[in-house]
């Protein structure tokens, strides 16, 4: 009898143990389980995130444009510099400071004589506030609205953010309907200050030679230390 007893006994306990073994393999299947979803849905964020930043459609270039070299810097381009910044421009381009009412410096630079197929070619930068930087962004559901584009890039070492897009001439006329204004926006924070490029021209599409002389004007674009 005893004996019969301590065998139920030894029976239970094992089977306890077979049960608390067995739920301790299920909470440990069910947290890795967890971790490995956690794991996927920040994947997909991240790849969201950066898939908002991509532009859908690659701009093409204007089939028309002059495809030839931009001239570097070291033939013959002049530079711009002020107590803030310095900046590279080319030969036949010029520059004008201009008074805008935060009193803060601001210039714009363009051709001397437009020679391109474009037309209302200008490249302004002005300095705004680091708080007006941040309400430009937040607007980018407007501009996204528009068909306008954004990703970001380098200025100097420091993340800047970047909207492009085309918007429709105010005019009405025949002749200028098949064009639009092609506008980039480039902004940039550098400690309580906010710099703001902003480069247009009016053409039927990408003109793809003034797009690489503002991306070289805007590269050679450094901070006076």
């Amino acid at each position: 009898m005893e004996n019969t007893e301590h065998s139920n006994r030894k029976t239970i306990l094992i089977a306890a143990a077979a049960i608390v073994v067995t739920l301790l393999f299920l909470m440990i299947a069910i947290f890795t389980m967890s971790i490995s979803n956690k794991s996927a849905s920040s994947k997909d964020s991240k790849k969201s995130a950066s898939e908002e930043l991509t532009p859908e459609n690659p701009e093409q270039p204007n089939q028309q444009s002059d495809a030839s070299e931009v001239p570097s810097v070291s033939n013959g381009w002049k530079t711009y510099k002020n107590e803030q910044f310095s900046i590279n421009y080319p030969q036949d381009w010029e520059t004008n400071e201009l008074n805008f009412p935060n009193g803060k410096p601001a210039i714009s630079i363009k051709p001397t004589v437009n020679t391109s197929n474009s037309s209302n070619v200008i490249l302004t930068i002005n300095i705004e506030s680091a708080a007006f930087i941040d309400s430009f962004k937040q607007r980018q559901q407007g501009y996204a609205a528009l068909g306008f584009k954004n990703s970001k890039m380098q200025i100097d070492n420091i993340e800047a953010y970047k909207l492009r897009g085309s918007l429709a001439p105010k005019t009405a006329s025949a002749s200028a309907s098949a064009k639009a204004i092609q506008t980039t926006y480039i902004l940039l924070k550098k400690g309580d200050e906010g710099y703001v490029f902003d480069y247009s021209y009016t053409s039927s599409g990408i003109d793809a030679q003034l797009e690489k002389i503002f991306n070289r004007i805007i590269s050679s674009f450094k901070f006076i230390q």
